[in-house]
């Protein structure tokens, strides 16, 4: 009886925790598109960012790239509900169109904190990262320049590997806000 209940009141303990702290900080610019929220705040060395939206698959974000997703430093995400399961993986853009996990390609995950929680079909993602690490497959992020951002969440099922349904470009100052979408 007694596991019963521990086995009961951890996960929810877990849930709850994890809920918390995918909305716990405030974010000091937000970029609002059609079906995908990007808060954010640079603070020292790092940037925190908050990726919300109306999907129950994952939602991503990629940094600066190259030609369509080559180059770009991506944190994608979600939480399968059914499994009480939370990733958050850092990737590159290895290809024009696709993407691997930075430890797949022999890099490292320098994701510093995340958490996640899907609510009412909107999944939201937290994480820290630095804005300069010594991977290969992440370019510094530079907040006082213009910075290119692609937004996108999944369709369907919990995973990294699902296509996009949504996607949108913009370049943003990370520093001030301002942004312009692109396409």
């Amino acid at each position: 009886m007694r596991k019963r209940i521990i086995s009961i009141i951890i996960p929810a303990l877990t849930a709850l925790l994890l809920s918390f702290s995918a909305t716990a900080m405030e974010y000091e610019h937000e970029l609002v598109s059609e079906t995908v929220n990007f808060a954010w705040t640079v603070e020292g060395e790092n940037i925190h960012v908050m990726l919300s939206a109306k999907t129950t698959s994952w939602v991503g974000v990629g940094f600066d790239p190259e030609d369509a997703m080559k180059g770009a430093n991506f944190i994608l995400g979600y939480i399968n509900k059914d499994r009480n399961r939370i990733k958050v993986e850092d990737h590159y853009g290895d290809r024009r169109i696709g993407h691997k996990s930075d430890t797949k390609l022999g890099g490292t995950n320098d994701i510093i904190t995340s958490s996640a929680k899907e609510e009412n079909g909107v999944t939201t993602i937290t994480f820290t990262i630095p804005l300069k690490t010594d991977d290969k497959w992440d370019k510094p992020i530079d907040p006082s320049g213009t910075t290119r951002i692609l937004l996108a969440h999944g369709k369907g099922r919990d995973s990294l590997k699902s296509q996009h349904r949504y996607r949108v470009v913009y370049d943003v100052n990370l520093s001030t806000g301002e942004s312009k979408k692109i396409k």
